[in-house]
């Protein structure tokens, strides 16, 4: 495959100001990788549910060499989507909510995936 420019970089260069933004970023993105590949290596479908890891992605990730993310990693797009920006948690936010109600909106964001029984 041919190696693309990674347009990131150019924007990271007319605003320098975000360099430090870019490296939190990278530096969030070696951690998601670090767990996923736990998560991965764990071989377990419940536990991969939780981070929306179907069997079939379970078992790429499993064999997937973690250099294969470093461009990722270091381009400072996040390879993550956050939870707390959707908009039941937003709302409970919004409305000060206790910090249950907060936790509950989060929990219902997370998908709910037929697991497999029997498959470890």
């Amino acid at each position: 495959m041919m190696a693309t420019k990674n347009p990131t970089s150019d924007i990271f260069k007319l605003l320098p100001e975000l360099k430090a933004l870019q490296d939190q970023v990278a530096q969030a993105n070696r951690a998601v990788v670090a767990l996923i590949q736990s998560v991965a290596d764990l071989d377990d479908p419940g536990i991969a549910a939780l981070f929306g890891i179907s069997p079939s992605a379970l078992t790429d990730l499993r064999n997937a060499r973690t250099s294969s993310f470093n461009e990722a990693i270091q381009s400072g797009i996040p390879l993550f989507t956050l939870r707390i920006t959707d908009p039941s948690v937003l709302s409970a936010l919004r409305h000060n909510f206790g910090a249950e109600e907060v936790f509950q909106a989060i929990m219902s964001t997370i998908p709910s995936q037929e697991i497999p029984r029997g498959t470890r």
